[in-house]
């Protein structure tokens, strides 16, 4: 009897080797694709980009600024807090 995939394993067995992009020395999956694949899968999976309690979609500690993410599949969220960067995918500062 075969045990049923967890979502980790699911995604992670998608090959995204042609969808990588490169930018300024960096290597990336476009957040649309990734997306996308994760939606065929997933249906009912949801995103949420978390506000400050002002209703700001950035979140900054004075010196820097990032964003706060969560993805739910499945009833499981995972949350991730990513650098806001600039065009030449730098961390800003402020």
């Amino acid at each position: 009897m075969e045990s049923k995939k967890s979502v980790f394993q699911t995604l992670f067995e998608i090959n995204v080797n042609k969808q990588i992009e490169k930018k300024n020395g960096l290597n990336y999956l476009a957040w649309a694709y990734a997306w996308s694949e994760t939606k065929k899968l997933y249906p009912t999976a949801t995103y949420k980009v978390y506000e400050t309690e002002s209703g700001c979609i950035y979140h900054t500690d004075g010196r820097t600024c990032w964003v706060k993410t969560g993805v739910i599949i499945e009833g499981l969220e995972h949350i991730e807090y990513l650098p806001v960067m600039d065009y030449k995918k730098q961390i800003y500062f402020t």
